[in-house]
């Protein structure tokens, strides 16, 4: 801008430059060492620099308009004038310096660097035709005329010398602080005095060679509360040169350099010329993704033509970011996010590059949360403790991506003990950024307490009656002149009769008893669900409702109870896990959950020792192959999946004949052929049903893949291959075994595997011993049992061996090892052999125990047979066994 040039004096104080209306322009006479300050026309390693134009002149007291310097409106051009006048031949009445500075301190120090430099458009002009001027050149860098009109001559010590109401139009660059002289000499007409001036920055004066684009100029903005947006400003200066000059293409290069930004071609793009117009479809531009941290914008031959004497703005934003990353970049001091990104551009000339310094700036993400006030009514005397800050505020939510928002509570305790308004601070914060916090107000009207009615309580007799009593004395009652705040006057609900309160329940306004320290409902047959209501009894120290008939499980509500001392929820058919939190309760002493239809693992109480802590005869389970050391007496978790005596385990079926690989069964659908039948087992093997509310994990036990984690669901399926073994554990308490049952898929049987052909015996008369039965080499008797824990009988039925005339007298015996034989009656099948399956081997063969001692054996009877041949039969059966005998 403009405003942003100033003028110091050779004390280094800036002036304020007058501006006059009617020129519409700035004016300001100028001393020996008053310097002009141009700043922020670029950057160089990272730092801001610019011009600084120092005069040399001494002011002329005849005449002060001779020395004078005035600024254009016009922000845009940017053009600044030197008017001098020159009263005398040689007289060196203008005398300046341009350097380059940086201009990020009030110092304006040097750049050393001679790489380091602008290349300005230059306008010298005379206003009379009959003077002439000469530009001394000695010590500059360049100075190229642009414009080869005639009038112009070089003298024999290489100055220029411009002759007449002339203009040079050309290029200045100046690395170092040699002055830059302008004097008079004699022209055409001998004439002395005329004025003379300098037009820096027109923008009309070409580039005589390829133009050298300087660093594209960035600068990140802050983001407002309402939009978590990383937003750009990047400056392009694109040159004045001849048509020919123009490179191929020039690319600008913007890169995320800490790799935050997530899919960083997802963006929003505007280009704008230097008047402000919107140009982003007007020009032929392509933007490309390079990698995955930075993106291309290329500008072509013909774009750089028509956007030629310009500085183009484009505005960029990203929205999308990788949280990772971005939380690396998190400032604890200003609770911001600070997102770096750097910028340069790329000259193209037949195919050679030309790299340009790179900048660099950061954005600045202001992650807000936001939130709204519940306006609220409430009865007098009462307080903030009475209030749940959590119903206080609605809507609430940060901008930071992925995060949420917690009620962290009231900011300071305010008691309501006047009939006016009041406001209330709840505190809210981030859950990634703790210290990221923000109240919010919120307006509440105190009011007369109301009148308590039977409606208020769901009509619940047993309360009602209970409060009624308690106010007697006072002739005080519900329905007539009982109020809210008389309610704080309730410490103590004990009902230990033997009253019932059947189809009764605990309504959820009994949270208006504030100060209540004890509730005692033991065996009142009371149902309905436990509120959650009953958490905002935080004063409570006991709660001793046993021996109802609840449905539901335990509210989470209640590990709000800090001051619990003593919990008894036993024989009130609750379901569910144990909720978090009341592992946390600091005072808790006595517990009771017992006899209840609880599952799932038990949280760890480490606050104790416990005084009693009973959860016999639910399905909770404890993840460890030890019991809790928070529970002293076994008799406390018995009938339990806790590991010890007397404790329930999950069992299953055991195998499933599945012969095919990838077979889709339904583990919980009792009609379906994968059906698990999955059973808490007692101790005595006794089956018992699980109740609802498990979790099942479903593995391959050797791969370690989970097919399937969740409640039991007849509609799942899931698929297991033949022949392999999985593994389920109940509610994911894989160090317990008595939650971890297994199955397999394998086709498991018992049959013969052969029986033998042919049997024979050598017998000679009078030989009365047993004599064993001889099978052949190539026979066998054996039996093929790979059934899991199963047991089978081996049965034979013998028939008479005879020839054609007579019957051999005799028996057949089987004989175990060491035992005695037994005899084989005719035509009745006998038991000879009881064993156990092998289910990894399968095969039995029996006949290979069959020696001189065990086997088959024939004995004769002492009289009566003769010689011969002799024939008979054996018929095996196979049969399975019970378990238990």
């Amino acid at each position: 801008m403009v405003e942003s040039i100033s003028i110091y004096g050779y004390n280094n104080i800036p002036r304020k430059m007058k501006y006059h209306n009617s020129g519409n322009y700035y004016q300001d006479f100028l001393n020996k060492g008053d310097r002009i300050i141009i700043p922020k026309l670029a950057q160089y390693k990272n730092r801001e620099i610019g011009i600084a134009i120092t005069q040399y002149t001494e002011e002329n007291a005849a005449d002060k308009s001779g020395n004078s310097i005035m600024f254009e409106l016009d922000s845009n051009s940017r053009k600044i004038y030197l008017k001098a006048n020159s009263s005398k031949q040689n007289d060196n009445s203008n005398v300046f310096s341009v350097v380059v500075v940086y201009t990020d301190t009030p110092i304006y120090e040097v750049v050393k660097d001679k790489n380091v430099y602008f290349d300005i458009p230059l306008n010298f002009h005379i206003t009379n035709t009959k003077s002439s001027f000469l530009i001394r050149t000695e010590g500059l860098t360049r100075l190229v005329n642009t414009d080869l009109y005639t009038g112009f001559s070089m003298n024999n010590t290489g100055d220029l010398q411009v002759d007449g109401a002339r203009e040079f139009r050309g290029r200045l660059i100046t690395t170092n602080e040699s002055p830059f002289w302008v004097y008079q000499v004699k022209g055409p007409g001998s004439y002395l005095g005329s004025y003379f001036g300098y037009d820096f920055f027109d923008k009309f004066i070409k580039v005589p060679y390829y133009p050298e684009y300087s660093p594209p100029l960035i600068k990140g903005h802050e983001s407002t509360d309402t939009k978590f947006v990383a937003s750009f400003t990047i400056n392009q200066a694109l040159p004045l040169t001849y048509d020919n000059l123009y490179p191929d293409n020039l690319n600008i290069y913007i890169e995320d350099t800490k790799d935050i930004i997530k899919d960083i071609d997802k963006h929003e793009l505007i280009i704008k010329d230097q008047d402000g117009k919107d140009i982003t479809n007007t020009i032929d531009v392509s933007m490309d993704k390079v990698g995955d941290k930075k993106i291309k914008l290329k500008l072509n031959n013909s774009c750089l033509k028509k956007l030629a004497n310009n500085m183009i703005t484009i505005d960029i934003s990203f929205k999308s970011f990788k949280i990772d990353t971005l939380e690396k970049q998190y400032n604890e001091k200003s609770n911001k996010y600070e997102i770096p990104m750097s910028v340069y551009n790329e000259r193209i000339i037949d195919d050679k590059k030309e790299k340009s310094e790179v900048n660099s700036a950061n954005a600045i993400l202001t992650p807000g949360l936001y939130g709204e006030p519940i306006p609220t009514s409430v009865a007098i005397k009462s307080s903030t403790d009475d209030l749940d800050p959590k119903n206080l505020v609605e809507n609430i939510y940060s901008a930071f991506p992925g995060d949420s928002v917690k009620v962290v509570g009231f900011k300071n305790k305010v008691i309501f003990n006047e009939l006016r308004n009041y406001t209330v601070d709840v505190e809210i914060a981030s859950t990634k950024t703790p210290l990221l916090t923000k109240l919010i107000n919120v307006p509440i009207s105190v009011t007369k307490a109301q009148i308590v009615t039977s409606e208020y309580f769901e009509n619940q007799t047993w309360l009602i009656n209970e409060i009624n009593q308690q106010f007697a004395s006072k002739n005080k009652r519900i329905d007539d002149n009982l109020d809210m705040n008389d309610l704080l006057e309730i410490t103590t609900i004990s009902n230990k009769k033997g009253a019932s309160f059947s189809g009764e329940y605990i309504p959820k306004n009994i949270k208006s008893l504030k100060n209540l320290q004890i509730l005692e409902l033991k065996d009142k047959n009371l149902d309905g669900r436990l509120p959650d209501e009953l958490g905002n009894l935080t004063k409570l120290n006991k709660l001793s409702i046993s021996g109802n008939s609840f449905s539901g499980g335990i509210p989470k509500s209640l590990a709000d109870l800090k001051g619990l001392e003593y919990l008894d929820l036993n024989n009130n058919g609750l379901i569910e896990i144990i909720p978090p939190g009341l592992e946390k309760l600091p005072k808790l002493k006595q517990v009771y959950l017992n006899k209840n239809k609880l599952v799932g693992v038990i949280p760890i109480f480490d606050l104790g020792p416990f005084l009693n802590f009973d959860i016999s005869e639910t399905q909770l389970t404890y993840n460890d192959k030890i019991s809790p050391f928070f529970i002293n007496t076994s008799s406390q978790y018995q009938q339990t999946f806790v590991a010890g005596a007397n404790s329930l385990s999950l069992t299953s079926v055991k195998n499933l004949p599945i012969t095919d690989m990838g077979t889709k069964i339904r583990p919980f659908d009792s009609t379906n052929e994968g059906f698990l039948n999955l059973h808490a087992q007692k101790s005595d093997q006794s089956k018992i049903e699980l109740y609802p509310g498990h979790t099942f994990k479903i593995l391959n036990k050797k791969s370690g893949k989970v097919l399937y984690d969740g409640p039991s669901n007849e509609k799942i399926e899931i698929v297991v291959d033949s022949d392999a073994n999985y593994q389920v554990i109940m509610d994911d308490a894989d160090k317990n075994s008595n939650n971890i049952t297994e199955f397999e898929t394998k086709l498991r049987e018992y049959k013969f595997s052969e029986v033998p052909k042919n049997l024979s015996l050598d017998l000679k008369l009078g030989e009365l011993d047993y004599q064993p039965v001889k099978i052949s080499s190539e026979d066998s008797l054996s039996i093929f049992d790979n059934r899991l824990n199963a047991r089978w009988q081996l049965k034979v039925r013998a028939s008479e061996l005879k020839n054609k005339n007579r019957i051999m007298l005799g028996s057949y015996f089987y004989k175990l090892k060491d035992k005695i034989p037994q005899e084989i009656p005719k035509n009745t099948f006998k038991t000879i052999e009881i064993g156990q399956s092998e289910p990894t081997l399968g095969t039995i063969n029996l006949s290979n125990e069959w020696n001189g001692k065990q086997g088959l054996f024939y004995k004769q009877v002492n009289i009566g047979n003769y010689k011969g041949s002799y024939t008979g039969q054996l018929e095996w059966q196979l049969v399975d066994a019970p378990t238990g005998g």
